[in-house]
């Protein structure tokens, strides 16, 4: 209590003093011994398997980069087939599609001319525009000189031809009608590269 003097004996307050002392450095020391004891069991551990934690951490790294090992390897799979894909439709896509154009030659001649042979001549580039133009020359037969005249006129409305000519005509027989003989033609047509509608 403050502001009362203490009364009792001093040798009795330095024995008090003393024992708590002596009280607090054993439990001082009880305790640096159990921190001690723990710190030589770890140590122990850590020596009678020195190599556990080195072994785990190469067991975790080993399994990652299977991991990343597999992942690469189908990506380098997909990458494969991408490419693959890719040079397909490059290649296809230098290719002209001549579907189109005998499709409008073949719609074109319905009736009115009848097809032996159609032939496609190297193509040509122009020297000062460096276009590239394609000649077909179309050989056949057709009823009369005014159904191949309407012939070359519908392969013209079809936009695919920069110029349709007719290059030779000549009377062949027609099994069918022997007083009517049918106009063997030749025709040739320039496609121009990019022409189509």
């Amino acid at each position: 209590m403050p502001g009362y003097p203490n009364l009792l004996p001093k040798a009795l307050l330095v024995k008090r003093s003393r024992q708590r002392r002596i009280r607090q450095w054993i439990a001082v020391l009880t305790l640096e011994g159990i921190l001690a004891a723990a710190a030589s069991v770890v140590l122990r551990v850590d020596l009678e398997n020195p190599g556990a934690n080195a072994r785990e951490a190469i067991g975790s790294t080993v399994e990652q980069i299977n991991v990343v090992s597999s992942a690469i390897e189908v990506s380098q799979n997909e990458l494969q087939d991408v490419q693959q894909r890719l040079a397909v439709a490059m290649e296809v896509a230098s290719k002209p599609d001549w579907s189109i154009v005998l499709a409008a030659v073949a719609w074109s001649g319905q009736g009115l001319a009848t097809l032996d042979s159609m032939q496609l001549l190297a193509p040509m580039t122009d020297a000062e525009t460096s276009n590239v133009s394609y000649r077909l020359m179309l050989l056949g037969a057709s009823s009369s000189r005014g159904d191949l005249t309407r012939f070359v006129q519908a392969l013209e409305e079809t936009s695919l031809f920069r110029n349709v000519n007719i290059t030779e005509t000549q009377r062949i027989a027609n099994p069918d009608k022997t007083k009517k003989p049918r106009v063997g033609f030749s025709v040739e047509a320039w496609l121009a590269e990019g022409s189509a509608p």
